[in-house]
């Protein structure tokens, strides 16, 4: 929650009213860690949940090309109406993406020094971030490092899943 990337998320879903962006980051992200991110972020759920109401023209399509789908036996109709059902929700599916990605990266554009600053809540998560990295700068093995025997241990076992 303190990376820019999630911080611009938030700044979406804090926008006043429903606006596309608002529901396309609800509807069209992953539902579970949407829900967590909204959750952490203490954002309205009068708010969070308005904004997810317009999942029914996702779903409605998806539903709709399975029970077409089970009757395509009965006649080429259903079988095209299960095709247009599932590139209708196919569509709506890309209309979704494109829409949160369109809402993350303008406000990534319109505020990216108050997006990307630090902020002192995050001084904690700033640190294990820093100190992550580090830890992976200084635990790098080389090829160089490796014991010859357990480079050639690996040889072998190449070479034994090959043939």
């Amino acid at each position: 929650v303190h990376k820019p990337f999630f911080r611009a998320v938030d700044a979406v879903l804090r926008e006043k009213g429903i606006t596309i962006g608002k529901v396309s980051v609800l509807c069209g992200g992953p539902d579970w860690p949407t829900s967590v991110l909204a959750g952490l972020l203490r954002l309205p759920l009068l708010d969070m949940e308005l904004g997810t109401m317009p999942i029914v023209f996702y779903v409605v399509p998806c539903v709709l090309s399975g029970a077409f789908y089970v009757r395509k036996s009965e006649g080429d109709v259903w079988e095209s109406a299960a095709d247009l059902m599932v590139a209708s929700t196919l569509f709506v599916t890309l209309a979704l993406w494109a829409g949160a990605a369109w809402a993350i990266q303008s406000q990534l554009e319109a505020n990216h020094w108050e997006l990307s600053k630090p902020l002192e809540k995050n001084v904690d998560l700033d640190w294990l971030d820093y100190r992550s990295e580090k830890l992976q700068q200084v635990c790098i093995v080389g090829v160089r490092e490796v014991p010859a025997l357990i480079l050639a241990g690996l040889a072998v076992g190449a070479v034994v899943l090959v043939l």
